[in-house]
């Protein structure tokens, strides 16, 4: 009785679920028994305290080789007694042990558990069939990131979505619920992706400002927080800190192709290749002083040398993006290219290459 009652106190305050608690619980009692048990036929049998925890093991796992059988009636008597008990208690222990795994199970499937992952992504509320393409992107570029969902409207995570990557967790969590942002472990993943909650209504992203705000004081200092605009209008509500996203890129898409013939299925390819090239970000750190020109110019020459695929995109300073620099801009302390690269790309010993090609000119 003390044993359960220490451990209801231990449950109300670390909120164990019971089936852990019934697990401790008959472990703590099997200890006892067969401590009280190794104490008895030590001291009726006057044998020796390895042979006296050997017998009592041989006797509550039912193995019962019989080489040392008790011989006197006392220790007979402790034998059926603590015996008897003693296999009772391991019976349980090893039932509720199974019944604890699957209630593990359960409570993964269900959404009631911690995000177990670091340095990964958190998506806030489940983007439907896009998301498929969006973990095949991840995927392909980081095999073994973690991911986890938290959605409200979910009920379970599906076997479909486990079947695209093994390390995907779900959170049955609300946003106004600070639980959710601590199961959510945001301070411990580099990346979260804030969905509106109703993608048809420009009112949503009101919703979605307010979660943003949320996840801010629980994300870590470095890491990326992103959300879907559905009304470009309303920009103004979000904070700096987070980046944002236009939802209707479709729309986007067909109008940019109306005006300029292949140019979307150019960005589509961009955005959902995940076998060739793609877009990366990288710092010039031995660049500064370079203008755009220069820097184009040598880049084509080293990639054709060395056979590196490589292609300059945009010129990045603070918060502003420039596609199209002018050949005199230039590459300052600070700024960041956008290029089109393998995965694979080694930008440093790519950089090398820049300053091997001045040294030579000079």
């Amino acid at each position: 009785m003390f044993a359960r009652w220490l451990l209801l106190k231990v449950r109300s305050k670390n909120n164990l679920p019971l089936p852990i608690l019934v697990v401790v619980e008959f472990i703590l009692y099997l200890l006892i028994i067969s401590a009280l048990f190794v104490l008895g036929i030590k001291v009726t049998e006057n044998i020796s305290w390895v042979e006296a925890v050997w017998q009592v093991w041989q006797t509550e796992t039912t193995i019962g080789y019989g080489n040392a059988p008790a011989q006197t009636t006392a220790g007979r008597i402790l034998t059926m007694l603590f015996g008897i008990m003693g296999m009772a208690c391991l019976g349980v222990v090893i039932s509720h042990a199974v019944d604890l795994k699957q209630y593990i199970a359960d409570q993964r499937r269900l959404g009631m558990l911690k995000n177990p992952y670091k340095d990964g992504y958190v998506i806030f509320n489940y983007p439907g069939e896009n998301f498929e393409l969006f973990v095949h992107e991840l995927v392909s570029r980081e095999p073994d990131v973690g991911i986890c969902i938290i959605d409200s409207n979910m009920t379970e995570l599906s076997p479909t979505l486990l079947a695209k990557h093994n390390k995907i967790h779900f959170i049955h969590g609300y946003s106004h619920e600070k639980r959710t942002y601590e199961q959510a472990a945001l301070q411990d993943n580099k990346c979260v992706l804030i969905f509106p909650a109703d993608a048809c209504t420009p009112e949503s992203d009101l919703a979605t400002s307010r979660l943003v705000d949320l996840v801010l004081r629980f994300a870590g200092q470095d890491a990326q927080v992103i959300y879907i605009l559905v009304e470009p209008k309303n920009q103004w509500m979000f904070s700096k800190k987070a980046i944002g996203i236009i939802q209707n890129l479709e729309l986007l898409a067909a109008v940019q192709e109306c005006q300029d013939a292949h140019s979307s299925s150019v960005v589509q390819h961009i955005l959902t290749n995940s076998e060739g090239p793609n877009t990366q970000t990288i710092s010039p750190a031995q660049l500064v002083g370079w203008t755009w020109g220069e820097f184009v110019k040598t880049a084509l020459d080293i990639s054709g040398r060395l056979n590196i695929p490589f292609n300059a995109l945009a010129h990045i300073r603070g918060e502003t993006i420039n596609t199209s620099p002018l050949p005199d801009q230039k590459i300052e302390a600070g700024d960041q290219l956008s290029v089109i690269a393998e995965k694979s790309f080694d930008w440093p010993t790519f950089e090398k290459e820049f300053v091997k090609m001045y040294s030579n000119q000079e």
